[in-house]
């Protein structure tokens, strides 16, 4: 039997990749139970004893066609439109008051918006970025670089590339405070963060089960109905063949 550590393992291991996402929970979840479901068909259609074994080689198809379709639209119709939300946010076109009034401190009078003043800033944090990539210009990043860059200074640690905007926060007050209010906006993005994937996942899944998929669906079962039509057809209409080979010559002493 497992050790209890190991399903520890698994359970923390699952929350830290969803605590922060709960949206991406709700769309995996989703797509695995349409998966089992679809599957369940598919097994239940072939252990039973009561299907012809002819209209099974028609239906177990017709299944896992529409298996896939739940899946394939489900998955790809919320991934798509969670997307879309994640990405409005990152890229600063609607932020929570507490995000966008810590970020706007960070502005320059060259900067039209959030998002210039944040790919002004990435070119500052390019080179910590691992393997020479350059860095995602986004509201996260720019929160988690900016945090990591302050905590280091606030411990006195070496900093790799020095940066002209943090560097000017010299005296502990000052670093702790603007530290405090960048983590207070990181809070308030990731709580924001998660709402809208939440509500962009149950929109997307609504609109996937209750418009999308059941018109994929019918167009897929009309196609396998009409090949089992037709192949039933064949069967009822098969032409009677009359029995035209010769008697035994036994049997023609019967003959009147």
């Amino acid at each position: 039997m497992p050790s209890v550590n190991f399903f520890d393992k698994i359970i923390n291991g699952l929350w830290r990749k969803y605590e922060n996402d709960a949206g991406k929970s709700l769309i995996h979840l989703g797509a695995i139970g349409w998966f089992f479901s679809g599957l369940a068909q598919i097994v239940m259609i072939g252990r039973n004893k009561n299907i012809d074994k002819k209209e099974k080689k028609f239906l177990i198809p017709q299944e896992i066609a529409d298996c896939a379709i739940n899946v394939g639209l489900y998955y790809t119709i919320c991934q798509t439109i969670k997307k879309t939300g994640d990405k409005l946010l990152e890229k600063a076109y609607m932020l929570p008051k507490e995000t966008f009034d810590a970020l706007s401190e960070f502005k320059k009078s060259s900067h039209k918006n959030i998002l210039e003043m944040i790919n002004d800033e990435a070119k500052n944090f390019k080179i910590n970025e691992p393997d020479g990539k350059k860095i995602k210009a986004n509201v996260s990043t720019f929160l988690d670089t900016s945090i990591k860059y302050l905590e280091q200074k606030l411990n006195k640690l070496p900093v790799q590339n020095p940066n002209p905007t943090l560097d000017s926060f010299v005296t502990t007050e000052k670093i702790t405070e603007k530290l405090n209010s960048l983590k207070g906006a990181q809070k308030a993005f990731v709580k924001c963060k998660n709402g809208v994937g939440v509500l962009t996942a149950v929109a997307a899944s609504v609109l996937s089960c209750n418009i999308m998929t059941p018109v994929a669906r019918n167009i897929t079962a009309n196609y396998f109905q009409k090949k089992l039509l037709k192949h039933q057809d064949k069967e009822i209409n098969r032409p009677v063949v009359s029995y035209t080979t010769r008697l035994p010559q036994t049997f023609q002493i019967f003959k009147i």
